[in-house]
């Protein structure tokens, strides 16, 4: 999956060990959000009144499917499809906690990311499965997720303490974001294309 890479601020002036310090608070409050969401979206699941999982009894594998491979041509602009997210920001006064704990915050509602701009469709997909699998696979689902996306930006603030600012890696993020759109296409429609046919040939 491809993941929000967009790295914490960062300022020049802060030396090594602060920055990547912000960084770990930043990285353990995006884990513990997504695992969080993750956690309470297989615990809905299992109580839904409906039939949620990946059961033979149950036709929500092909609702996954077909919505997978919707939502890849809506990443390749072939399809418009709704987007539900909010536009919430940081609140400035969170500064009070700190640089530390500012950034641990952040992580945490960027983690959650319900509450935020959603830049990615492969997100409701994952939402999706976590619903399927219960507490304790929506916890296991929603940690990978934290941890996949922790690569990309550990990637990103690496590059930005090599370049001293983060200006040439926003650039290049910016430059890259049609390709990370296409590549989450990609692997939406296969997602959906392997399940539709262990569903309808298994």
């Amino acid at each position: 999956m491809i993941a929000e890479i967009t790295p914490p601020p960062l300022e020049v002036r802060y030396v090594h060990v602060w920055i990547w310090a912000r960084t770990a608070a930043y990285l353990a409050g995006l884990v513990i959000g997504t695992t969080a969401i993750g956690t309470l979206a297989g615990e809905i699941g299992t109580i839904a009144p409906v039939n949620i999982g990946m059961d033979a009894g149950s036709i929500w594998v092909e609702w996954i499917a077909v919505t997978s491979v919707a939502y890849g041509l809506h990443e390749f602009e072939i399809v418009r499809l709704p987007v539900p997210q909010h536009y919430w920001q940081v609140p400035s006064d969170w500064a009070r906690f700190g640089k530390i704990g500012q950034q641990f915050m952040y992580g945490l509602v960027l983690g959650v990311e319900v509450l935020t701009l959603i830049p990615y469709a492969t997100f409701y997909i994952l939402m999706l499965f976590e619903l399927a699998l219960g507490l304790k696979g929506g916890a296991l689902v929603g940690l990978i997720y934290g941890l996949a996306r922790a690569i990309p930006t550990i990637a990103g603030v690496a590059a930005s303490v090599r370049f001293a600012n983060n200006t040439p890696v926003m650039m290049i993020i910016l430059r890259a974001r049609s390709m990370f759109h296409r590549a989450n296409g990609v692997m939406l429609i296969t997602v959906g294309i392997v399940l539709l046919g262990g569903r309808w040939f298994g």
